[in-house]
C-alpha cells in the first residue's frame, strides 16, 4: 500500500474544506467500515499477494519485483487523477462503478491464472484492477469528508483505520493461509515390520555439518526445500548411485522442481509431478534388520490430496470474489446520498487534459527508471574494468557491458535521458496555467525543497527494497539462499506477524512523536525503522528453518516470524515521522490538501522506484552468485538507507515539531 491511498485522516480535512450543511446524518457505522475493508482488498492482492501467487507458480525473483512494482504505479498517480475523479460524475458513482469493475478484474484474474501464459494476462488484469482501485480510492477518501460533518469525520476516522487493516489482514493472512493449506502435500508414514529405518540426522553449522545415523521404526516424510525431509528433521538416506559427479556422498534425496506429491513404493521412494503421469525415482530406504529377518515396509500417505497451485489461487481469489462482491451488493443500500455529492457531467476536455498529462509523467517515470537500469550497468562496466572482481558481488560478468554492444547500450542512455526530458517538458506546458500549478510551483519553491525531496525520495527507500523482496526470500529454497517456507507459513509469517507488527508499531510511534515532538523523535523512529533490515542479513547468513510439520504456535514463535514481527514494528514505529513530517510540511503553504497529495504522491512514485531498483539488484546478485544472492542484496540494503538517515540533518522544522499534528492514520 503506498501512503497516497491510506484511509482519509484528520490533518486531511482542512476546517474550510466543507460546509456542513449537506452532510449525511445517517451513522457512519453503516458504510465507513465496509468501504475501507474493501478499499484494502485490490491495493493488498496485487501490491502484496500477488507477489506470494507469482513465487508459488516458479516465476522468477527479478520478474516478480519488476511486474509488481510497475502494476502498482495508479495507486501514485492519484494526485494527478484527482481533478479526473472531482470533476466528473459524483463520488457515490464512483464508489460503486470502482467496485463493480474491480469486481470483474478479480474475476478475470481468476481465470487468467489457469492459462498457459498466466503471467502476461494476469498482470493485465491486475493493472486494470489497480487503476479503477485508484480512482476508487479518490473518490472513497472525498466521500467520506463530503458525508460527514467535521466533527465526525474526526471522531471516526480511526475507524476506517481500523477496517482497512483488518482487510490487509484479510488477504495476506487469512487468504494466502487457505492457499498455502489447499497446496499442502500430505505426508507419508513409513514403517517396517521387521526391524527399523535407518535415518541420518545433520547436524552443525553450514560447511561443518556432520551425520548421525539413527535407526526409528518409523518415519514421516514430506517435501521441503527441494529435498526430502522427515518431519521431525531427520532425513532419509540415499543409496542409489550418485548422479552428479561432485556428490560423492549424497545424504539427500534431491526432489526436482514442479513435484508435489511422493510415494514409497517397497523400499523406493519416488516422486510425483503436477499435471503429468512422470514417476521419478528419488531413492531407496535403508533398513536395519535382525539377523535372518525379513524386511517389510508399509507407507501410508496422510488424506487429501494437494490441489495444483494454479487451482488453489482460483479457489482462494474466488472466495475474495464472494467476500467483496457482498460488499458491494450492500454498499448502494447503506450509502447515504449528502447534498455535497453534486453529480457533474462529464467534462471530455477535462478527461483528455487529465490523461494528457498522467501519460506523460508516467512516460517521463518509465524513462528514468530505464535510465536507472542502464546508469547501473555501466557503473559495473567501469567497476569490472578497474577490477577483476566486485566486493560483494562475485563475478563482473553480469555487470558488464559487452565492447560490442558498449556504443548500443550508450546510446539507449541517451535516447533514455532526452526522451524522458522532452516528457517532462510536455508535462510542464500541459500543466501551466492550472491550480494543479500553482500547487506544484508553491511547493518546490519552498524553504530547503532540495533536503524535503531527499527526504521524501530516500527516508523510506531501503525499507521498500526490503518488503518488496521479503516474500521472495521467505519462499525460495536454501539452496538459491531462501528460508524454503510454503505458502502457508508464509501466511503466518507475513501475513500475520508482520500485520500485527506494523499496527502495534504504528500505534507506538504515534504516541512516541505526540508526546515528545518530531525534533525529538524523529531519530529513534528513523533507526527504528531502518536498524531491523540487519535481522535479513543475519537471516541470509544463517538460513534458519521452520521444522517440518511444525504448528501454527510453533510457527508463530519461530526465529522467522519474529523477524518478520520485529521488521513491521520498526516499520510502523518509524512510518510515524514520516507521515507526520509530511503533514507538517504540507502545512507550511496555502494548499493544504494539494500539498499532502504532491507529498504523498512523490513518496510512492519513488517506492515504486525503489521497488524497480530492488528488482534489478536482485536479479543481479542472484546471477553473479549462482542463484544465492540474497545475502549481499540485503548488505546492499544497509546502503540504501543511509542518505534517508543523513536528509535528518538536512530537512527543516520549526518549533512545533510536529506536536499539533494529530496522529491517526500511521500504519502503511
Amino acid at each position: 500500500m503506498s501512503e497516497n491511498d491510506s484511509p482519509i485522516t484528520e490533518a486531511q480535512v482542512e476546517p474550510d474544506a466543507v460546509a456542513d450543511a449537506g452532510t449525511s446524518d445517517r451513522s457512519p457505522w453503516l458504510f465507513t467500515p465496509a468501504l475501507y475493508f474493501m478499499q484494502a482488498i485490490p491495493v493488498t492482492l496485487v501490491q502484496e499477494v500477488s507477489t506470494i501467487v507469482f513465487k508459488s507458480l516458479g516465476v522468477e525473483n527479478q520478474q516478480i519485483a519488476t511486474a509488481v512494482s510497475l502494476i502498482a504505479l495508479p495507486w501514485s498517480m492519484q494526485m494527478l487523477l484527482g481533478p479526473f475523479v472531482d470533476f466528473n460524475g459524483s463520488k457515490r458513482g464512483w464508489i460503486l462503478w470502482g467496485q463493480a469493475i474491480i469486481v470483474a478484474g478479480i474475476i478475470a484474474t481468476v481465470f487468467a491464472l489457469q492459462m498457459p501464459q498466466f503471467f502476461e494476462i494476469t498482470l493485465a488484469t491486475l493493472a486494470v484492477t489497480a487503476i479503477f482501485s485508484a480512482l476508487c480510492n479518490i473518490a472513497t477518501d472525498g466521500f467520506y469528508i463530503l458525508s460527514l460533518s467535521k466533527q465526525r469525520q474526526a471522531a471516526y476516522v480511526g475507524l476506517n483505520s481500523t477496517f482497512y487493516r483488518l482487510g490487509r489482514l484479510f488477504c495476506t493472512g487469512l487468504l494466502v493461509l487457505v492457499a498455502g493449506a489447499l497446496m499442502r502435500v500430505p505426508s507419508v508414514d513409513v514403517k517396517v515390520s521387521d526391524g527399523q529405518i535407518l535415518l541420518e540426522k545433520v547436524t552443525g553449522a553450514k560447511g561443518e555439518e556432520k551425520t548421525e545415523q539413527i535407526a526409528r521404526d518409523s518415519a514421516t516424510l514430506m517435501i521441503k526445500d527441494e529435498r526430502i525431509q522427515s518431519a521431525d528433521g531427520l532425513t532419509v538416506k540415499n543409496e542409489l548411485p550418485p548422479t552428479d559427479p561432485r556428490e560423492k556422498n549424497p545424504t539427500w534425496m534431491k526432489v526436482p522442481p514442479g513435484v508435489r506429491q511422493i510415494e514409497v513404493r517397497e523400499t523406493l521412494v519416488v516422486a510425483k509431478k503436477f499435471g503429468s503421469e512422470e514417476v521419478l525415482t528419488l531413492g531407496k530406504l535403508s533398513v536395519v534388520t535382525p539377523r535372518g529377518g525379513t524386511p517389510g515396509i508399509t507407507a501410508t500417505t496422510a488424506p487429501g490430496t494437494p490441489m495444483h497451485p494454479k487451482v488453489a489461487w482460483g479457489a482462494v481469489l474466488g472466495l475474495c470474489v464472494l467476500i467483496y462482491a457482498l460488499g458491494r451488493v450492500i454498499l448502494p443500500i447503506t450509502l447515504p446520498r449528502p447534498g455535497n455529492d453534486i453529480v457533474r457531467p462529464l467534462d471530455r476536455e477535462q478527461v483528455i487534459s487529465t490523461l494528457a498529462r498522467t501519460l506523460l509523467i508516467v512516460g517521463a517515470f518509465f524513462c528514468t527508471m530505464a535510465f536507472i537500469d542502464k546508469g547501473f550497468k555501466f557503473l559495473g562496466h567501469l567497476v569490472g574494468s578497474a577490477t577483476t572482481s566486485l566486493p560483494i558481488v562475485g563475478e563482473t560478468k553480469d555487470w558488464t557491458i559487452a565492447p560490442e554492444s558498449f556504443q548500443i547500450e550508450l546510446l539507449w542512455l541517451i535516447g533514455y535521458l532526452t526522451l524522458g526530458t522532452t516528457l517532462f517538458l510536455l508535462a510542464k506546458v500541459q500543466l501551466k496555467g492550472t491550480e494543479m500549478a500553482e500547487a506544484f510551483g508553491s511547493y518546490i519553491k519552498q524553504d530547503r525543497f532540495a533536503a524535503i525531496l531527499g527526504f521524501v525520495i530516500f527516508y523510506r527507500f531501503g525499507e521498500v527494497m526490503v518488503s518488496r523482496v521479503a516474500p521472495l526470500f521467505y519462499q525460495d529454497p536454501t539452496s538459491k539462499g531462501g528460508l524454503a517456507l510454503t505458502v502457508e507459513q508464509v501466511g503466518i509469517v507475513n501475513g500475520t506477524m508482520g500485520v500485527v507488527g506494523i499496527i502495534l508499531g504504528g500505534i507506538a510511534g504515534g504516541l512516541v512523536v505526540s508526546r515528545l515532538g518530531l525534533r525529538k523523535a524523529f531519530w529513534p523512529l528513523a533507526l527504528a525503522m531502518h536498524v531491523p533490515n540487519l535481522l535479513y542479513v543475519w537471516a541470509a547468513k544463517t538460513l534458519p528453518t521452520i521444522p517440518g510439520g511444525a504448528g501454527p504456535q510453533e510457527i508463530m514463535f519461530s526465529p522467522i516470524s519474529w523477524i518478520a514481527f520485529v521488521d513491521q514494528f520498526g516499520y510502523g514505529f518509524g512510518f510515524a515521522a514520516y507521515f507526520v513530517y509530511l503533514m507538517w510540511v504540507a502545512q507550511r503553504g496555502k494548499f493544504h490538501t494539494s500539498h499532502y497529495a504532491i507529498g504523498t504522491g512523490l513518496g510512492a512514485f519513488f517506492i515504486t522506484s525503489a521497488g524497480l531498483v530492488s528488482a534489478q539488484l536482485l536479479g543481479h546478485f542472484q546471477r553473479a552468485n549462482e542463484g544465492s544472492g540474497y545475502f549481499p542484496f540485503f548488505l546492499t540494503v544497509i546502503f540504501f538507507s543511509l542518505p534517508g538517515m543523513l536528509m535528518l540533518l538536512l530537512i527543516p522544522l520549526d518549533e512545533k515539531e510536529g506536536r499539533d499534528i494529530i496522529v491517526t492514520e500511521i500504519a502503511d
